[in-house]
């Protein structure tokens, strides 16, 4: 079975990005509302699981890059976690 790859890489630097594998046979959509793509503190990709039979879920990847601004992180990462609703 073969899988879909979705990710963010850099553009204006050397380095891998993030991304994720998921299964072909399952439905999705990029959360581009919520990805931040990359910036100077974080790293970041999510997408949503489409459920037929009860609730959507909501998966992503969060990288943290060595010596990046915790306060910036953190500041985004609360922005994410308040779309998301967790």
């Amino acid at each position: 079975m073969k899988n879909n790859f979705e990710c963010y890489g850099r553009t204006h630097r050397t380095g891998d990005g993030v991304g994720l594998y998921i299964l072909k046979d399952i439905e999705y959509k990029l959360r581009n509302d919520i990805n931040t793509g990359y910036n100077n503190h974080m790293e970041s990709i999510f997408v949503e699981i489409i459920n037929k039979r009860g609730k959507n879920a909501v998966i992503g990847v969060i990288y943290w890059p060595p010596k990046s601004d915790v306060k910036e992180f953190l500041k985004d990462f609360n922005i994410i976690k308040n779309k998301v609703n967790l």
